[in-house]
């Protein structure tokens, strides 16, 4: 018995059909579409580009945006086609394919204007629009309005071009949802800014890794430095004198875990090089569910701190004990003993090396840097470069037979000298290294 064979048409993929041409079409528009969202900081370009978008994908000549007004109880709407109109419409359902297409929750389609019994648009009808779509928009669970797109003759909107609006649609509010979520946060950012300038004391927040992020006005008045300036910068490598580096560090640590502030005394390395003395009170704070733990440092501040909290490092061979001055009387109570003077090297040149730890560098990897300030905890010099090393060797005391240090990098300041820009690099001591 024969069979007959059915043998389909030949498929031309460079001649695609009407529907194929449609869906390049909504496909090009939604990737512009997401590129715009992505970068969009309002909500007028955000209502103002989905409308655009669903206009020109549908080829539909009319679009109309409208926005919840006067407290959600109407709707302010504009309709542009070859003019641009704006009226006032009710928020009842059965006044407007706007309120309508809100109160179902969908997207709405218009055959035909004339023969509709879902609601009565007299303002479209006004413009003579016949056919068309609308759909509602959202910014997380609030209602912002709708966009629509239409035509003065009858138009079909396929099941394709309703797909088309719902993502679109679904594009618009996820953006709406992340604009009204940074504004919220803009605005609160702006209200504890406020707080915070206001208040007399010093305060500083720290992120999860102690770098500053925010630091109001006494904090700046008395450290000399500006937000901008130390801003994502480690506070031990702006403000903490290195003899108190160890003591802060571990405080830091334990404060993620405590269940009550803690109190302590510390120092503030102004940026001038000064030091002001400052009682803190110290607490974590959990940013969000899981999220990192940021530091709050709310302080006092006593004024400029005595010379006897920086001891004199005296530079000799065993370069392990701190000079004290004659009359100075440890009994004495805090803030009221003699000064202690800082030792000073015999040249205003320190001689310094990298150190990658375990053997110590050779004579020739020393290299000259000025000498700015010492003390039993560290030392402070001056670089023409900003140095790409961590930790160093300190060659004190005889030339011929010195004193090796090691030390750690807790600071790097520039700073205009003589015309010129350098590094102030901050040290603190770690320990002591044998003679090679």
């Amino acid at each position: 018995m024969a069979t007959t064979k059915q043998v389909e048409p030949p498929h031309h993929p460079a001649s695609p059909t009407l529907a194929e041409g449609t869906a390049a079409r909504h496909q090009a528009e939604m990737l512009a579409f997401s590129q715009i969202m992505s970068t969009a900081a309002n909500q007028s370009t955000v209502v103002r580009e989905a409308a655009a978008a669903v206009a020109r994908a549908l080829d539909l000549p009319i679009r109309t945006i409208s926005k919840l007004v006067e407290g959600g109880r109407e709707l302010q709407r504009s309709i542009r086609g070859v003019s641009e109109t704006t009226g006032h419409l009710s928020f009842d359902d059965a006044a407007s394919a706007d309120a309508y297409a809100m109160s179902v929750d969908a997207p709405v389609v218009i055959a035909d204007l004339t023969d509709e019994e879902r609601f009565c648009d007299e303002s479209l009808r006004a413009e003579g629009i016949l056919s068309g779509v609308c759909v509602h928009l959202f910014a997380g669970s609030a209602a912002i309005g709708c966009i629509g797109a239409y035509d003065t003759r009858r138009r079909d909107v396929s099941d394709g071009d309703v797909n088309f609006v719902t993502i679109i649609s679904s594009m618009a509010s996820s953006a709406l949802a992340r604009i009204h979520a940074e504004d919220g946060l803009i605005e609160a950012q702006a209200l504890a800014a406020a707080m915070l300038d206001s208040s007399p004391s010093l305060m500083l927040v720290l992120d999860h890794q102690q770098r500053i992020v925010r630091m109001n006005a006494a904090c700046q008045r008395v450290s000399e430095f500006t937000l901008d300036e130390v801003k994502t910068r480690s506070m031990s490598s702006v403000m903490v004198v290195p003899e108190e580096y160890e003591k802060i560090s571990a405080l830091f640590r334990k404060a993620k875990t405590a269940s009550e502030p803690i109190e302590f005394d510390s120092h503030i390395l102004t940026k001038r090089g000064e030091r002001r003395r400052v009682t803190w009170s110290l607490t974590a704070a959990q940013q969000g569910a899981g999220g990192e733990t940021s530091l709050v440092l709310t302080g006092v501040c006593h004024g400029e701190a005595n010379a006897d909290t920086r001891r004199a490092f005296d530079g000799s061979d065993d370069g392990d004990h701190a000079a004290r001055p004659a009359g100075d009387n440890p009994s004495a109570p805090v803030g009221k003993r003699p000064a202690a003077e800082t030792k000073k090297p015999a040249t205003d040149m320190l001689s310094i090396a990298p150190y990658s730890g375990g053997v110590a560098p050779a004579k020739s990897d020393f290299f000259s840097a000025t000498y700015r300030e010492i003390s039993a905890g560290g030392v402070t010099f001056q670089l023409s470069q900003k140095p790409d090393f961590e930790s160093l060797v300190i060659a004190l005391g005889n030339p011929a037979q010195p004193t090796l240090l090691t030390a750690q990098v807790a600071r790097v300041q520039s700073m205009i000298h003589s015309g010129k820009v350098v590094y102030l690099v901050g040290c603190r001591f770690t320990g002591r290294l044998s003679r090679p």
